[in-house]
């Protein structure tokens, strides 16, 4: 009879039922890892949502009315030459003159404001990011050398230029989604040209077509978003990578797992809620990091990381990855 057998028998055998890995399962893992190291958590976090918080890129569109510099600085021939500021000569600027250089003055600082932010979001927030993605790699599997500050900045030297187009390519990436907007509008618009004498129905149809290329840019969106959502997380790990290959790898591992994703940042939903609105958004500076290390929990779960080291990782197989 062999030690099993005997174990059984006399009744001292005990199996583990492995672990329901479901949102809770994830939750639980993140309080474990946080457990000892929050404050320094929280800092890192802090500085993060300071330096790099912001995310992709952004771009905003401006229209001036023609009716400010069409027509209005026409003298009335009706109204007598002082009473539209005639003194010694020189004309008094209108309030339509003033209006337009404001405009065009906020205008040109809004531009540079946004062009800033884009070479900002590009060339200082991409390494940032790929050190957060660290910070909370080194925080999941415990490793103390690497839960620092300095996590967060170690990827100007690591991985800066692969940092930088990685973060283009998924921000062009997740201009896709706005391409079914963008067509429904053109053909909303047709559509009201061609209903023109119906302005009723034609403005019902052009909502229903906009409404329509809205939703499946919000689903689009969605998938997207959960596809590369680990692409930095690849990146960060293994700095070696081309930013496509980390691109690929996170598809390929997000492949039946967008869903279990989508459940576990559900989860959060009544922590957010109460963050935001019953502490006026201070809660989320604790509550962040518990939400990004659950999510590194779920990473590290389904990438299999830990038999994944003995062969090739991150691999462009999907059939490699935990399904």
């Amino acid at each position: 009879m062999n030690q099993n057998q005997f174990q059984f028998e006399s009744g001292n055998y005990t199996y583990e039922t492995p672990p329901v890995k479901n949102a809770a399962y994830y939750r639980k893992r993140a309080r474990e890892a946080l457990k000892n190291y929050l404050g320094i958590a929280i800092v890192v976090g802090l500085l993060f949502g300071l330096l790099a918080g912001s995310g992709g890129g952004v771009g905003v569109s401006f229209t001036f009315s023609p009716s400010i510099f069409e027509g209005d600085f026409e003298t009335n021939p009706d109204v007598e030459q002082d009473s539209i500021g005639i003194i010694g000569g020189a004309d008094l600027p209108t309030f339509e003159m003033v209006a337009g250089v404001l405009l065009g003055i906020v205008g040109a600082i809004l531009v540079i404001v946004v062009l800033i932010g884009i070479v900002y979001n590009l060339f200082v927030a991409s390494p940032i990011r790929l050190g957060y993605e660290k910070f909370n790699l080194e925080l999941i599997d415990g490793n103390q050398s690497g839960i620092r500050v300095g996590t967060l900045f170690s990827y100007f030297r690591l991985a800066y230029g692969k940092s930088i187009v990685l973060n283009l390519l998924y921000s062009l990436l997740m201009t896709v989604p706005a391409i079914p907007t963008i067509i429904a509008m053109v053909c909303g618009f047709v559509v009201m040209a061609l209903f023109g004498e119906q302005l009723v129905l034609g403005v019902m149809l052009f909502t229903l077509i906009v409404f329509v290329g809205v939703v499946l840019t919000i689903v689009l969106s969605v998938l997207f978003g959960y596809r590369y959502a680990f692409a930095f997380t690849i990146l960060a790990e293994h700095p070696e990578v081309t930013p496509v290959e980390a691109l690929r790898a996170s598809s390929n591992m997000m492949r039946g797992n967008k869903w279990k994703l989508f459940c576990l940042d559900i989860s959060f939903i009544g922590w957010e809620l109460l963050a935001v609105y019953c502490t006026c958004g201070i809660g989320m500076i604790f509550l962040m990091p518990y939400i990004y290390a659950a999510r590194m929990a779920f990473y590290d779960d389904i990438s299999n990381r830990q038999s994944a080291k003995e062969v090739e990782f991150p691999s462009l197989n999907p059939d490699d990855y935990t399904v």
